[in-house]
């Protein structure tokens, strides 16, 4: 198997978190919040996430700075904290629209929403401009009504533009985290705190302004039969790319 290939799988499969066990984490935290409304839910839960990034990112960032540890175990350190970051960032995108009352079940569209999350506002701009909609709630008011085929086909492209533009900055951090040990952990933690704050921004925006309770669940599941139009906007999304190719391509 290519690179690439390599590549690709690492963040497929990193995506690919199962619906129940999102489902029963978002009922955990209701369970222990009792009276608690889905604004509420969903700061704690940024601030988990914020928080097991950043320490997974420091982590990360002190190993490869360790004293006598080659540059390739470095990277490769780096590079594992990166897959464990897209699995992390994939449970709490999920975890936080069942706070929403959004239910995704469609497994192209679960991915959809963490691929568009953790580009951030600059993802959520590009998308939204391109389809010509408004960015507010693209997802949580658009993109759930589309048919399961065009988000397949909305993800191929988004793949590889959050590949291009992730590939940028986990290079930068891992060249950076390869500096005295201490430095390198504080290197790590930062980097890690960027990732989750754009992730945290760029799902917010997508999903809109929390609902006041939990009256309300919409369950998205698989639609061979979606909204036409909104259909062949997303999947036939063109977004711009570099000149250069990605370290991942």
């Amino acid at each position: 198997m290519s690179l690439r290939h390599r590549a690709v799988d690492v963040w497929q499969r990193a995506l690919e978190v199962p619906y129940a066990s999102t489902a029963r984490s978002a009922q955990k935290l209701r369970d222990t919040h009792p009276g608690a409304t889905p604004g509420e839910l969903i700061e704690i839960a940024n601030q988990r996430f914020k928080a097991r990034v950043k320490r997974e990112s420091g982590v990360a960032g002190a190993f490869s700075a360790w004293p006598g540890i080659g540059t390739a175990l470095s990277l490769g350190a780096s590079g594992l904290q990166f897959g464990t970051f897209l699995t992390e960032a994939a449970h709490h995108c999920m975890v936080v629209a069942h706070l929403y009352g959004i239910d995704v079940k469609d497994p192209a569209k679960r991915n959809a929403l963490v691929l568009a999350a953790i580009t951030g506002q600059e993802g959520a701009e590009a998308i939204t401009t391109t389809v010509g909609i408004q960015a507010a709630s693209w997802f949580a008011s658009s993109f759930v009504d589309i048919r399961s085929q065009a988000a397949t086909q909305f993800n191929q492209m988004m793949l590889k533009w959050a590949k291009r533009k992730l590939a940028k900055r986990t290079a930068l951090s891992s060249v950076g985290r390869l500096v005295p040990f201490g430095i390198g952990a504080v290197v790590g933690w930062n980097a890690g705190a960027a990732l989750a704050n754009k992730t945290i921004e760029g799902l917010a925006i997508a999903l809109g302004t929390p609902p006041a309770d939990f009256s309300h669940t919409r369950i998205i599941d698989v639609s061979l039969n979606g909204d036409a139009q909104k259909s062949d906007a997303f999947a036939h999304l063109a977004l711009p790319m570099d000149d250069k190719a990605s370290i991942l391509d």
